[in-house]
């Protein structure tokens, strides 16, 4: 009886498995020792798989308090409003603005391509 439980511990170690013996006496008590034992050994690695996932999940909540931070901070510094935060007008002032920043851009580069070719 003795060697058939170093015969799985041997197997289990050697293959990295979970192994058990199963005896199947009238009273069914080994069986029932080796199914626990497995289960247990099955919520354990769960728990800890569980256990990753949620310091994961802290780490991931962390940093994006730091991000949401840094814009709070950026908004502030730059006297910026969140585009939600911005009336029809403000949006067509900002538009006009960017227009007048893409025309800028296209006679730079219309004079960078100039001077290029020369």
């Amino acid at each position: 009886m003795v060697r058939h439980f170093r015969k799985t511990d041997t197997l289990a170690r050697l293959c990295s498995i979970d192994a058990g013996v199963l005896i199947n006496p009238s009273t069914d008590v080994s069986a029932r020792r080796v199914r626990s034992s497995t289960r247990q050994t099955r919520i354990l690695k769960n728990q800890a798989k569980l256990d990753s996932l949620m310091a994961e999940l802290e780490q991931i909540k962390a940093y994006e308090k730091v991000l949401r931070k840094g814009q709070e901070q950026n908004i502030k510094k730059y006297n910026r409003k969140e585009i939600s935060d911005l009336k029809l007008e403000d949006l067509v002032v900002f538009q006009k603005k960017l227009e007048n920043l893409q025309d800028d851009l296209k006679k730079k580069r219309v004079e960078l391509e100039a001077s290029l070719s020369l």
